[in-house]
């Protein structure tokens, strides 16, 4: 029975993620979440940073205390993509920003 009470944590967590993953909805939630969180973490003001050192911040638990089972990386790979950002960082499809009546546009 103690070992029981031990793995408890475990266990709550785990049930955690496998709700959250049965749910798209719920795992693009805690992926925007744990992104928005480690933002606002990274930009307290200079005088709070000493409180909150961003480089004692493990990424993998952090996201972990969303549910999430994939890595930091992963996540915000897939966040990017879904956003049309590629890997440099440039928007990706969509139409592009030519000038307007510029060369080839039929206008004579």
């Amino acid at each position: 029975d103690l070992q029981r009470a031990r793995d408890s944590p475990s266990l709550l967590g785990a049930c955690l993620k496998n709700q959250v993953e049965a749910s798209q909805p719920l795992v693009q939630l805690a992926r925007s979440a744990f992104l928005a969180a480690t933002r606002a973490y990274r930009a307290f003001p200079r005088e709070l940073q000493a409180c909150f050192p961003n480089d004692q911040l493990h990424p993998g638990h952090f996201a972990a205390s969303f549910a999430l089972r994939e890595t930091p990386r992963g996540i915000a790979r897939v966040e990017k993509r879904a956003a049309g950002i590629d890997a440099r960082g440039k928007r990706v499809g969509g139409k592009g920003g030519g000038k307007a009546g510029g060369k080839g546009s039929g206008k004579a």
